[in-house]
């Protein structure tokens, strides 16, 4: 009760030496207690996704689950169905919901036992947290994510005081029928089959001679470039953490012809941020104030069309020298229009600071003048 209420920190620094060490012991006992517990739930937990990965499951499966400003004693809690497994990546399972949803719940396959699920229980709420922050993050800058949220799920409506964290995005297939963004998952050598813009179906130009044409690319790479430019001011994370550096292919939803070459653009989308090996370094709030170097622009532009050219001209891309001479261009040419583009960034962002500071200015003037 004194850890749940925060009594514990309060009263500590008025404590005698021989009540700090017995507090200390029963808090270091109660975290130890809600361990084995939470371990306890992630068991059952990954026992009953086990059982929805059993085709011969006949049984409708069901989770309980609370949005996160809801409070546990007020109830909210809603019945959800399984359906099935989206996909897995090392630290999380997709399991797609109802209504184009997927339920995030965290990955215990390559080691289930005791001690690799007790590890579950201590590191995934910092998953949670740290994914569901960047998506929201992600939308307050102008760049795509899976609009990601938190939740809390529990197994039973009897036992709602049992719960652990997750998060709910939308399906990347419902992303694609509601906003035409087709996402590019390319994890695992290209075997990922959670990619929704499809590989020898979905191409960004109508025909090759387009697809070869240096300055065809100008279009479709347009807000790529700005996305890169927020990518470097924020220093979102792309080194190290390359499984979160994904690609969203967005089409205009007025389904008119157009005259262009491509009817597609090419955007950053960002998810997979979280590491089981470190936490993820704080958001900033306002931009790097300096220029990129130009070799990480490279590096990342490089990524880009490492990604993009998979899919436009196929695995052969890596052993065609027009190819690579074509992405060698591509690169040198769009790293200039970054770095073009991040001063103009920097130029607005200072005119705003400015006029930021001359508004509080002339506000605290009047208000010296009302008294």
């Amino acid at each position: 009760m004194f850890h749940e209420k925060g009594l514990g920190s309060l009263i500590f620094p008025f404590l005698e030496p021989a009540d700090r060490k017995n507090l200390s012991q029963v808090d270091k006992l109660w975290h130890q207690a809600k361990l084995q517990f939470d371990t306890n739930y992630y068991t059952t937990l990954q026992n009953k996704i086990k059982l929805l990965e059993d085709h011969s499951q006949k049984e409708k499966l069901y989770l309980y689950i609370k949005d996160s400003n809801e409070q546990p004693q007020k109830g909210g809690q809603r019945q959800e169905v399984l359906l099935r497994i989206l996909g897995r990546g090392g630290r999380k399972k997709a399991i797609q919901l109802e209504e184009g949803r997927a339920l995030m719940l965290p990955n215990m396959d390559l080691d289930s036992d005791l001690a690799s699920v007790s590890k579950t229980a201590q590191t995934w709420p910092r998953a949670v947290h740290e994914e569901v922050k960047m998506s929201q993050f992600l939308t307050t800058i102008g760049l795509l994510s899976p609009l990601s949220k938190r939740v809390s799920t529990s197994l039973s409506l009897s036992t709602p005081q049992q719960m652990i964290p997750a998060y709910l995005s939308e399906t990347f297939e419902n992303l694609g029928k509601t906003k035409n963004w087709f996402i590019i998952d390319r994890k695992d050598g290209g075997k990922r089959i959670s990619s929704t813009w499809i590989k020898g179906e979905h191409f960004l130009f109508r025909q090759d001679t387009d697809r070869l044409n240096e300055t065809n690319w100008d279009s479709v790479l347009d807000h790529m470039l700005d996305d890169l430019v927020k990518i470097f001011a924020y220093a979102l994370p792309w080194s190290g953490r390359e499984d979160s550096f994904n690609l969203a292919i967005t089409k205009e939803a007025s389904g008119l012809e157009t005259n262009s070459v491509s009817d597609y653009q090419i955007r950053y989308f960002g998810f997979d941020f979280s590491s089981p090996h470190s936490c993820l370094s704080e958001i900033r709030e306002s931009p790097i104030l300096k220029l990129p170097d130009e070799l990480s622009i490279k590096y990342c532009l490089n990524f880009v069309f490492d990604k993009v050219f998979f899919y436009e001209f196929g695995e052969e891309y890596n052993f065609d020298e027009r190819l690579d001479s074509l992405q060698e261009r591509l690169v040198e040419k769009h790293t200039k229009q970054v770095l073009s583009r991040y001063e103009i960034f920097l130029t607005k962002f200072r005119q705003g600071e400015e006029c930021s500071s001359q508004s509080q200015s002339r506000n605290r003037s009047t208000s010296r003048g009302c008294h």
